[in-house]
């Protein structure tokens, strides 16, 4: 997309040859002219202070939409020759919107005082940023519940989710008292597992562990015990580690 210039020049008594003189100067660049509404602008002090509102809304403006683009940019990854594809401006893209600019007199209405137009401008912005911020932090937020969603599912079986790997099958069930505990076994203790698990506590029921899954360095195995004695195992099995 080319840059555009957006320039005032006096009219010298004569609109059009104005427009010509300049078209001259600048040739072979093109001149259009971006028709703007007359505004109410009042004192000549409310038109400084106006003047004042709009050159900071103008610095906020160019920075909320860098801010938009780089961000579209870089979480989709657009080729750089195909970054006129992706961008509109109420349906039009930016070189099109620029050319056929009308001002929306229904949103922005030429009737009420440049300084609430100002105020509204304000307003919209401050709509769009926050609006940009939730959007960045939700994808965020997003972002990191798969990444830690994709550690879980990494690994092997004594770090990993075991979402997937055990079924309901495998758990107990109608006891209010009796509980099925999981434990990853490293392949080279699996023996001495199967030997110790019965009286690593007591109430745990005998010949209850069954292998669930394995992978290149853990043994999934489920016990069944007691409900109460679960924490005396777990310490059990990790002092027996």
């Amino acid at each position: 997309m080319p840059t555009y210039w957006m320039i005032s020049i006096p009219s010298k008594g004569n609109y059009d040859f104005a427009l010509k003189e300049l078209k001259v100067n600048v040739e072979p660049n093109e001149t259009s002219i971006l028709a703007v509404p007359s505004f109410k602008i009042g004192s000549l002090d409310e038109l400084l202070k106006s003047s004042e509102s709009l050159a900071k809304i103008d610095l906020a403006c160019h920075t909320t939409v860098t801010k938009m683009s780089e961000s579209m940019i870089k979480l989709s990854e657009i080729p750089k020759e195909e970054y006129e594809d992706y961008f509109f401006v109420e349906d039009s893209t930016p070189e099109s919107f620029i050319k056929n600019f009308r001002w929306n007199t229904s949103k922005y209405q030429i009737e009420t005082h440049i300084s609430e137009t100002a105020d509204k401008i304000q307003k919209d912005l401050e709509s769009i940023q926050n609006t940009l911020k939730n959007k960045l932090n939700q994808l965020n937020s997003l972002k990191s519940s798969l990444g830690s969603a994709s550690r879980k599912n990494a690994g092997n079986l004594s770090i990993k989710s075991l979402n997937g790997v055990v079924q309901q099958e495998h758990l107990i069930q109608g006891s209010e008292f009796m509980k099925t505990v999981f434990v990853a076994v490293p392949i080279t203790a699996e023996k001495s597992f199967l030997s110790c698990y019965e009286s690593l506590c007591q109430m745990v029921v005998p010949r209850s562990a069954k292998k669930i899954a394995s992978d290149n360095e853990f043994i999934l195995y489920s016990v069944v015990m007691f409900t109460r004695v679960i924490g005396d195992f777990t310490t059990a099995a990790k002092e027996k580690k």
